[in-house]
């Protein structure tokens, strides 16, 4: 917040109101703003049509130029609102501020709203206190959030705004020749074929995401895709605009924020050639699912999503089908809220467990197992958007011939006793302790994976795996 902003720097505006503290409440209420699905298709429409005096400013608009549009948009959006939920009532009432908060804002004559006054009022009162409420930074109810935040987007959303204007995303040169994903679906068999079972010894299986206060997590962005598009899946089968799968992926890294936890997401870059057939057959899959799920929409005279039965909605969650253009609507508002984000060179999952075990995340949130093979320590699993989750833990495994055999990731002296792991844990995950990182991925290419069963071995479980190379060490 303390960046040049029109070639000017904002101190007097934003003074004492630049630490991490802040950023991290104002960034959770934009979250939660985003998240109302009908705010987020208002404020892009009318910012895409130059509605309410955006483009009076030209390509350098003024702080109050962006404040006041934001107070514009913030009325207008609450007029439509107010009017579909109930016809023929004046919406003046929810217009903000009110001549009770502000008499000096509206004309007792002609009910008109004096802008410079507006903007006068808006700076003295949100641009002191505001920011310092403690209520800010934890998760208000919904109703709660939206009221709050459309109080604080005033003070901040200017800044948001310049950042949209000044610095459009030019996915071409974010990815460099990398393309996105476009179409990989969803994994329905995700991973190492029964490796999260394996290891449910030691997967906590009533944790919540609180646990990581502090913490840097790692994002699968296309788990969060995938199950934000479920939500919409009548909609992107019927061809029909939806937003209902930014507004669930928002809603999740509000989740996180809100419990000051950092989330950096990884998107999927290129794809692996080694998946090209099964990729093609997947494709072809989506394509028959989507052409019976019309079928079927069109013979039952179906017009909206809450019609559907259960086998149609089946059908149409089989045809979901992640598009560059969804990715690219989720990065474009990552970016506004200013939550970090990478596109990997291939598979996010690869990513993820490099930057797990290089240390550059605390944990990974994904449902894919693939990411315990490439190195990940903490895999969070089934997260709900109450918080709760489970943990695969492996923090303690993997270490021999590691270089950190003699101190592990948090500190504490040496190895944990195998008497200790083999009560905690069992024998046979116990082992782990002492294998190296080699050792565990023999066992998964033993197991077999998601996408290529042709070379699955017959009559080869995870735990034949683990027990032959327990027991052999190398090939």
């Amino acid at each position: 917040v303390d960046r040049p902003y029109n070639g000017q720097q904002e101190s007097d505006l934003l003074v004492d109101h630049t630490g991490l503290a802040a950023m991290s409440g104002i960034r959770a209420i934009l979250s939660q703003y985003f998240a109302c699905e009908e705010c987020t298709r208002h404020f892009i429409e009318d910012y895409d049509k130059c509605l309410h005096g955006r483009c009076v400013g030209g390509d350098a608009p003024s702080r109050e130029e962006t404040v006041m549009w934001l107070w514009r948009f913030h009325n207008a959006v609450n007029s439509r609102v107010f009017a579909s939920q109930r016809p023929g009532e004046n919406s003046r009432a929810t217009e903000w501020p009110s001549a009770s908060q502000c008499s000096a804002c509206v004309s007792t004559a002609t009910g008109e709203y004096s802008e410079k006054v507006v903007y006068h009022w808006i700076v003295q009162t949100y641009l002191g206190d505001m920011l310092k409420d403690e209520t800010l930074y934890t998760v208000p109810s919904p109703l709660r959030s939206i009221m709050l935040l459309l109080l604080s987007l005033i003070g901040i959303g200017g800044l948001v705004l310049y950042q949209l204007h000044q610095k459009q995303m030019t996915y071409n040169d974010r990815l460099g020749n990398r393309h996105l994903n476009d179409g990989l679906g969803w994994r329905l068999c995700m991973g190492v074929k029964n490796l999260l079972q394996y290891l449910k010894g030691c997967t906590a299986t009533k944790q919540n995401i609180s646990d990581f206060k502090g913490k840097r997590v790692g994002i699968d962005a296309m788990c969060w895709m995938h199950r934000g598009a479920i939500a919409c899946c009548f909609e992107l089968v019927s061809g029909r605009e939806s937003d209902k799968f930014l507004t669930f992926f928002l809603r999740m890294i509000a989740l996180l924020q809100g419990y000051d936890v950092t989330p950096v997401v990884v998107f999927d870059g290129c794809r692996m050639p080694g998946k090209a057939e099964e990729e093609k057959k997947r494709g072809e899959s989506r394509a028959t699912a989507a052409e019976s799920a019309k079928a079927m929409i069109d013979a039952a005279g179906i017009t909206q999503a809450t019609q559907m039965t259960g086998e149609v909605r089946t059908k149409c969650m089989q045809a979901i089908r992640i598009t560059n253009k969804m990715i690219r609507k989720v990065m474009c508002a990552l970016q506004a809220l200013g939550v970090e984000f990478i596109v990997a060179a291939y598979e996010a999952d690869a990513q993820l467990g490099y930057m797990s075990s290089a240390g550059l995340v605390d944990a990974v949130i994904s449902e894919d197992s693939d990411v315990l093979a490439y190195g990940c320590k903490m895999m969070i699993a089934k997260l709900d958007q109450a918080g709760d989750c489970q943990v695969v833990d492996l923090s303690w495994a993997l270490e021999g011939g590691s270089s950190r055999s003699k101190e592990n990731h948090d500190g504490r002296a040496s190895r944990l006793p195998l008497k200790e792991l083999r009560a905690k844990y069992g024998a046979d995950l116990a082992n782990l302790r002492d294998w190296t990182k080699e050792m565990f991925i023999d066992a998964c290419v033993l197991a077999g994976c998601d996408y290529s069963h042709a070379c699955n071995l017959k009559g080869m479980g995870i735990k034949t795996a683990m027990k032959l190379v327990n027991k052999y060490k190398d090939w």
